[in-house]
């Protein structure tokens, strides 16, 4: 039977079916950088209330002892992964004293390279890898790249949801196997139509850091990294997000399927195990001591840096390929979300919602298997939006010809508005409408983006990049202080020990 938008839609206008549409699991990870009352980096160590970063499930560090990351458990709806996020930060603005959390995804004020601290662990055979492989990171791609910092959004849906369009579309296949094809004609269609995303919720307009003279002999050429503002687009949405960010920061390029799970697995599989040139150049080994895990293309699964990756927890010890080919898709991880200053924890609530209604609408629509040229189109569609989303005279090219941002956009906001619709009725409170319905707003009135409005902020009170997100975060400091929310020691001191598989995993 053909599964498109009309079929979808009619099959879940049943309330019993669209019941299974707002379930699932849901979680969040966020990175901010540490930085004191100057807006510089805090160069200190990450602190020890927050007790040992590996055992400790919720406040972690990412690439730097200075970037923390908050990781909300696997939770049953959008606003307990929300309300939870909001309990962490009120944790970490208490753990880290006079400091503040930098509110923006494109760092200010940053260090010479050798001064910015990369993550310390315990010397466990674990902790030693994970030093390694910031290391690695480090050279090959600059410190200063891993500091941009981000929003990850974790979902999965329900297997009770699996179930029934199995049984409705595709009774004579395998469970997993359709689950498997279900998730990756999902991803396809988000690779397609990212770039609304990234037009509706770039926050990164702005990035003031020089990396230009922090090349080092051997090591990787840093000029990608933002020179002065006159570079800045004007028009930009997500610097974070173009090749003035992780794109720009990539050296070697490579193409991963997701025309199915066995390409993907094999593709990946290849890059990870694929000799580097450039990372061969830079040695495993300097002075006795491992600098890079490897001279791969990728170091581990956890350097795939792309829109959506896909994740199975599994057996200890055996890598999240082996479990995703062996076990199918247990989630996904969206992973273009830019930091939003204008709320305390970077995301809002209405974001959260639409984003559920975005990956629905992905599942809903026809998705054939990305040819080169489609996947190619798609990459630029998104790079475009990146750099000159806010361009009136910007038009994306796709099959059916070009269009500009907000024709082909109220396009997806229309069927968008069918599925809110649905879970509206099961779930009552109108949420999904009103979060569909501001992006109609922001559609039509380009100066609701968050981009146009740092810009028009930074503008109005003169303020450079640095300076604003100093203010930004200077504000949100004062909301928490404010915040009466208790802290648990369990969170503090990371004596909470959850089992890896009730929880999403970070890397």
């Amino acid at each position: 039977m053909v599964r498109d938008f009309e079929s979808m839609t009619g099959f879940f206008s049943d309330k019993n079916n669209s019941r299974t549409l707002a379930q699932g699991k849901w979680g969040l990870e966020k990175e901010s950088l540490r930085i004191i009352r100057t807006g510089e980096l805090a160069l200190t160590p990450h602190p020890a209330v927050f007790g040992d970063k590996i055992e400790n499930s919720f406040i972690k560090t990412d690439f730097s002892e200075s970037q923390i990351e908050m990781i909300t458990p696997a939770v049953d709806s959008i606003e307990e992964a929300d309300e939870f996020l909001k309990y962490l930060h009120s944790v970490v603005e208490r753990g880290i004293g006079d400091e503040l959390l930098w509110p923006l995804s494109m760092p200010g004020q940053l260090p010479a390279e050798d001064r910015i601290p990369a993550a310390r662990f315990n010397q466990t055979e674990d902790g030693i890898e994970k030093e390694i492989y910031r290391s690695g990171l480090a050279l090959r791609y600059g410190k200063k790249m891993q500091m941009i910092s981000g929003i990850h959004y974790n979902f999965s849906f329900s297997m009770e949801l699996w179930e029934l369009l199995h049984k409705k579309f595709s009774p004579e296949s395998e469970l997993k196997t359709f689950v498997n094809d279900s998730y990756f004609a999902l991803a396809r269609n988000f690779i397609r139509y990212r770039w609304l995303l990234l037009y509706l919720f770039g926050a990164s307009p702005s990035g003031a850091f020089s990396c230009a003279d922090e090349k080092e002999s051997g090591s990787r050429d840093t000029g990608s990294c933002i020179a002065d503002h006159d570079q800045v687009p004007s028009d930009a949405t997500t610097l974070r997000m173009s090749s003035f960010g992780y794109d720009g920061g990539l050296r070697e390029k490579y193409t991963v399927s997701y025309n199915s799970i066995k390409e993907y697995v094999r593709d990946l599989r290849g890059i990870l195990s694929e000799k580097s040139l450039n990372y061969s150049r830079l040695g495993i080994f300097r002075e006795g001591r491992q600098v890079q895990l490897n001279d791969n293309i990728l170091q581990t699964e956890n350097e795939f840096y792309a829109p959506l990756r896909f994740k199975r927890i599994g057996i200890k010890g055996k890598t999240q390929l082996d479990n995703l080919e062996e076990d199918g898709v247990q989630y996904m991880e969206l992973r273009i979300f830019d930091l939003n200053p204008f709320y305390v924890t970077g995301i809002s609530l209405e974001q959260l919602y639409f984003i559920h209604l975005f990956i629905i609408y992905c599942l809903f629509e026809n998705s054939d298997p990305l040819t080169d040229e489609e996947f190619n189109e798609a990459e630029m569609n998104a790079q475009l939006t990146a750099i000159r989303g806010r361009d009136d005279t910007l038009l994306l090219k796709d099959a059916a010809g070009t269009s500009s941002i907000s024709d082909r956009g109220m396009y997806i906001l229309n069927k968008m508005r069918i599925i809110a619709a649905m879970l509206d009725e099961v779930k009552g409170g109108g949420m999904y409408q009103k979060a569909v319905d501001h992006e109609y707003m922001v559609l039509n009135d380009k100066e609701l983006l968050p981009s146009s409005w740092i810009a028009r902020e930074m503008k109005k009170y003169d303020e450079s990049h640095e300076e604003f997100g100093l203010r930004r975060a200077s504000e949100n400091r004062y909301y928490f202080c404010m915040d009466e929310i208790n802290a648990s020691g369990s969170i503090i001191s990371g004596n909470n020990h959850n089992t890896e598989s009730s929880r999403f995993s970070a890397s």
